[in-house]
């Protein structure tokens, strides 16, 4: 009687803790969601212009989704890996001097969300370093872009 006793506990004591792990996870996930989503606090803007992103083995010349005043989503089928840095050039619209930036790869979309219509597969790229006058260009096009019919 007693090893069924014992073996009855140990059933009940492992389906609790499935449980309890099955809710952290999800607990988890849900937190990281959060946090994912409050990184992205600089406002963004839609911006469809070429953009070349280059390195000393990678050239990658593509289309821009979105800039913000920290980075820009750069659609492309053959993304660099992630902690890529990259020599970044694109014109904004009606721009004559084109924008240098240097960047680091943060975020490469998967291939799953090709499905996805908001986001194609591509790499959400951070601005290292970016000229201060590069810069006031970006945040003017993107003030521009949130009074428009576009955005």
């Amino acid at each position: 009687m007693r090893l069924e006793e014992m073996a009855s506990k140990r059933k009940t004591v492992q389906k609790t803790v499935t449980k309890a792990k099955k809710m952290q996870t999800k607990t988890s996930s849900k937190s990281s969601k959060t946090v994912a989503r409050d990184r992205r606090k600089a406002v963004r803007a839609p911006l469809k212009v070429q953009v070349d992103c280059r390195d000393v083995d990678v050239f990658v010349s593509s289309k821009i989704m979105n800039i913000s005043k920290g980075g820009l989503y750069v659609k492309t089928r053959k993304p660099p890996p992630r902690d890529m840095p990259l020599q970044i050039e694109f014109r904004l619209p009606a721009g004559q001097e084109p924008v240098h930036a240097t960047g680091s790869v943060v975020w490469v979309s998967p291939a799953a969300s090709r499905g996805n219509a908001l986001l194609p597969v591509g790499v959400g790229i951070h601005f290292d370093h970016i000229d201060r006058k590069d810069l006031k260009r970006i945040e003017e096009y993107i003030e521009e872009s949130r009074h428009s019919d576009n955005f």
